[in-house]
């Protein structure tokens, strides 16, 4: 009961609190304890800003510098620029397979072990080849493509990341520049995070209804992994998870309840306790959407993927 009091608490005040606050910038040293980080700190460290960003599809910027044709299918790679401000954004590789009968649908698959988990094993740089996962996405006309997040490290000796510079908010951040690199390109937009990327792409997530109406309008499923993630492991500053302040909105779930209107469907909840996942719920209910969140135990496979977006 608890946990719910505060994430609905959070939903009704988290606006007010963050324009009100701003990210602190006296801890370069990132030795901050996580009790002391505010509400508005942790939502401020996820955007990458002292509030919500208004994401805009000159936010980033995709550049390509490769391009080849491998079986009907375009493949190109180069790198998302950000432009925004202090959003402590670094280019990000990134990697695009187009069908030539490319109808508008896209899915931005973003995966922990990067570009390589939507190769082939035997792809090489001038022979990428897509996955069996992949294949048939663009057998249905989808285009995929995939960004690179930052390298998960574990801080140093003695040191203490704060809500700003924790691994999981520069993933979040990075996840919305990609969305927002994406998003121009597309009619329709998927939004997927797998393995150790899905609590990133999930925190994004939060962050979709600060779009302008017709990009919001593009997206239309987010479906990723929780990968097990609880409050525990986002209290444990070794962790890749460690987000100081998160325990205060429920954990991840929590802060994913900030938007109870997306669809979503999360997998991987198995050690996920249930009194976190019902502020989620809860979150839906309030907001009349309880049929557009899905709740899996199972990890999100490729093979659970495709058929949760195709239905083969």
């Amino acid at each position: 009961m608890k946990l719910q009091r505060v994430g609905l608490f959070l939903l009704s005040t988290v606006c007010v609190m963050i324009e009100s606050r701003a990210i602190s910038a006296d801890d370069p040293a990132g030795k901050s304890n996580a009790a002391e980080a505010t509400p508005g700190e942790v939502i401020g460290g996820l955007a990458g800003a002292g509030k919500f960003l208004a994401l805009e599809p000159r936010w980033s910027r995709l550049y390509t510098y490769d391009s080849q044709v491998s079986v009907g299918t375009q493949v190109k790679s180069g790198m998302v620029i950000s432009h925004v401000p202090r959003a402590a954004i670094k280019p990000m590789k990134y990697l695009l397979f187009e069908p030539d009968n490319f109808n508008g649908s896209g899915v931005l698959w973003i995966d922990g072990a990067g570009l390589a988990h939507l190769c082939t094993s035997d792809s090489k740089p001038d022979d990428i080849r897509p996955s069996p996962a992949v294949r048939k996405l663009l057998d249905g006309s989808y285009a995929v493509v995939s960004a690179e997040l930052p390298a998960i490290t574990k801080p140093a000796v003695g040191s203490r990341p704060t809500a700003e510079n924790s691994v999981l908010a520069r993933r979040v951040r990075a996840t919305l520049a990609a969305i927002a690199s994406t998003l121009p390109h597309a009619t329709q937009l998927d939004i997927v995070g797998t393995g150790e990327a899905g609590p990133a792409v999930l925190l994004a997530s939060a962050f979709l209804k600060e779009l302008k109406p017709e990009e919001t309008k593009k997206i239309r499923y987010v479906i990723t992994d929780l990968h097990n993630a609880n409050v525990e492991s986002i209290a444990k500053p070794e962790h890749a998870y460690y987000l100081p302040g998160a325990a205060e909105f429920g954990g991840v779930p929590g802060i994913a309840a900030l938007n109870g209107t997306q669809k979503l469907t999360i997998a991987g909840t198995k050690a996920t306790p249930a009194a976190e996942l019902q502020v989620l719920e809860k979150a839906y209910e309030v907001s009349g959407n309880s049929s557009a969140l899905k709740l899996v135990s199972e990890p999100l496979s490729d093979e659970l993927l495709v058929e949760l977006l195709t239905g083969k």
